[in-house]
């Protein structure tokens, strides 16, 4: 997607714009709302992005009395990084800050950071926070106490110093846009720690201004809390270490220091329960299949803690041993599929059960959205969407005769009004269904060989009071029996996706050969984001080349490209692969600026004149151009 190009401001005060992702937390969020909209500073506007949780419009229309909030609804929680990018994508303002719900800022914040960037060279400042720490009692969130200045002992904010530690508060800091034009937005790979890979990012081309004031407060956690997302934040954070592997080579303290923290974040993930098993029934499935669906499985269920239960009902002895080695827990089972699944039951830990079908491709936030519609002790179930998009599963109801089950919704518009206005079911055996623990070891799945033993478990649990309920924003696309799994093929993989295979319009046909995805034949979209997931850098950068060498003019390609670029140093390709793109859009000034200072540090500040000349012809009003300017004259 690419961004609107941001014009300047004519008021005299420059516009500052905040964006305040929230999910789920409308007291903390009102308390933080307020906070944003009580600066002292006035031109400003706050981008609310509500990350797939509870309606916000009446905290908004209540506190927001001139008009300062721009709304945007994801319809599932996609996590911090994505619902901030998003918030990027509407920001207009020439200085940009962030806020998380649970934090606030003095009424002095925005002025205080705008005031020190106007007074310099600086095009990142931040202040000082306090530091709130809070732990849950009783079910709320309670003050423990307040520190003066968080964090008292951290130096100032330099590149050195972000690799022992992140001492920097998002919402300490305000930007001045042009950085993230140049380097990029967050990682949306990361579920947490995005934070901290925007600062090493950004630490490598731009000094960061400290301004001795104390101007926000941060919300920080006790252990307890952070376990919830234990497993989250080990892998981010070697994530984060793959990424910036060279700026942590050759310091051995920064190093040392890497490895404490990993090993911490490891320690606490080995002790933290689960708030899902995911149990996957798998029987004839191939090696390439197990590999492919499990990754996809991974990827799809980022943010909440999870483990993964594999049942081998009739595995071969290759594929079997292929399982062992796919960091899940695997029960062996030869008995039907309801008593599979309650051996599976026995051996999870999770607070929840969720069965789960090995031959569909998992929308991104599946498994959010059945945790969302859990109110108690309910199962609920997601829809299965067929290969043409339209319902193939989305619940049972009873016949009225009393002899069986029918199906609801069959053949219906994915996003058909009546599948989120209807949530109580009889039962539901859809490709994915969540069972709370006490539900499924109180009642057990019975003895029935497939499938239907989930509608038979429903049907049990709801005559005993349990209601069963559909998630419509759940989804899953089912894979047709006879059509290989578009991750069978490794080439193709590389171009597609699992998560963009879903955006296929045909499924039922193979996936493209890699001759066909390397001539450019198919243009469907790709998933960038999550073909790079779990590489190296070296990895990414590798990739990413080939795949601008297949579609030069996918701007998705070309960001990410960009991206890896930047943090990789590779200028000459960079600059090469750039100019071929904006060659073929013209119009697009943000990578025409990226271009500008890539030419700069590949040495060629000649190309660098060129571009910006063209730039400021086409877009003489936009942000960050006097900036550049200076950059250049620097250069001659």
């Amino acid at each position: 997607m690419q961004r609107r190009v941001v014009m300047r401001s004519v008021h005299p005060r420059p516009l500052v714009s905040l964006v305040l992702p929230t999910c789920d937390r409308p007291n903390l969020f009102a308390r933080a709302l307020e906070s944003a909209l009580d600066q002292r500073y006035e031109n400003l506007e706050v981008l609310v992005v509500n990350d797939g949780g509870v309606p916000v419009e009446a905290v908004i229309g209540e506190l927001d009395r001139h008009g300062r909030v721009v709304q945007l609804r994801l319809p599932v929680r996609r996590g911090p990084a994505i619902a901030r990018n998003h918030g990027l994508r509407l920001a207009r303002g020439e200085y940009v800050g962030f806020l998380d719900d649970d934090d606030t800022l003095d009424p002095c914040h925005v002025a205080t950071l705008v005031a020190a960037l106007r007074s310099g060279e600086h095009r990142i400042a931040y202040a000082h926070a306090r530091r709130r720490l809070e732990e849950a009692r009783d079910g709320q969130l309670v003050l423990v106490r307040e520190d003066v200045r968080w964090p008292t002992e951290a130096p100032p904010v330099t590149t050195e110093a972000l690799l022992h530690q992140n001492p920097l508060p998002l919402q300490a800091a305000l930007l001045h846009r042009s950085c993230l034009e140049e380097c990029g937005g967050f990682d949306e790979t990361l579920s947490v720690l995005e934070d901290w890979e925007l600062w090493l990012r950004l630490s490598r081309y731009f000094a960061f201004l400290e301004v001795g004031e104390t101007t926000s407060t941060t919300t920080a956690h006790p252990d307890g809390l952070l376990r919830a997302r234990a497993r989250d934040l080990h892998a981010s954070a070697r994530r984060v270490a793959a990424l910036h592997a060279d700026l942590w080579s050759g310091r051995p303290e920064a190093l040392a220091a890497q490895a404490r923290l990993l090993e911490r974040l490891a320690r606490i993930e080995a002790t933290a329960a689960p708030t899902c098993s995911l149990l996957v029934p798998v029987r004839r499935e191939s090696v390439g299949h197990l590999r492919g669906f499990f990754e996809q499985l991974r990827r799809s269920v980022r943010g909440v803690q999870v483990e993964i239960v594999a049942i081998n009902r009739g595995l071969s002895p290759e594929a079997a041993r292929e399982l062992e080695a796919l960091d899940t827990r695997v029960v062996t089972s030869t008995r039907s599929l309801g008593e599979s699944l309650d051996q599976a039951v026995a051996a999870a830990s999770g607070a929840n059960v969720v069965a789960v079908r090995s031959d569909v491709i998992l929308e991104d936030g599946w498994l959010q959205a059945l945790l969302a519609e859990r109110d108690g002790e309910a199962i609920v179930g997601g829809k299965t969407l067929d290969t043409s998009g339209r319902v193939a599963h989305a619940g049972l109801a009873l016949r009225s005769a009393g002899d069986g089950l029918r199906p609801l919704f069959v053949g219906v518009e994915a996003n058909a009004t009546e599948l989120f206005s209807h949530r109580e079911v009889d039962a539901i055996a859809s490709a994915t269904v969540l069972v709370p623990r006490s539900v499924a070891s109180s009642q057990g799945f019975g003895s029935i060989d497939d499938w239907s033993a989930l509608a038979d478990l429903c049907l049990r649990a709801r005559a005993a009071g349990t209601p069963v309920r559909l998630a419509a924003a759940s989804v899953a696309y089912r894979i047709p029996s006879r059509v290989e799994a578009p991750w069978l093929d490794p080439a193709a993989t590389a171009a597609l996706a699992p998560a963009a295979a879903r955006l296929f319009d045909a499924l039922g046909e193979t996936a493209p050969s890699p001759t066909s995805v390397r001539s450019g034949a198919s243009r469907r979209p790709l998933d960038v984001a999550g073909l790079l997931e779990g590489r190296s850098a070296a990895e990414a950068w590798e990739l990413l080349v080939k795949l601008a060498d297949a579609r030069p003019d996918d701007g998705d390609v070309i960001q990410e490209l960009s991206r890896v670029g930047l943090a990789r140093g590779a200028w000459r390709e960079l600059s090469t692969l750039l100019g071929r793109y904006v060659a073929m859009h013209p119009d697009d000034h943000e990578k025409r600026y990226a271009l500008v200072s890539v030419s700069l540090r590949a040495d060629d500040p000649q190309a660098a004149r060129r571009h910006f000349e063209e730039l400021v012809a086409r877009a003489p009003t936009m942000v960050g151009l006097e900036s550049l300017r200076r950059r250049l004259t620097r250069a001659a």
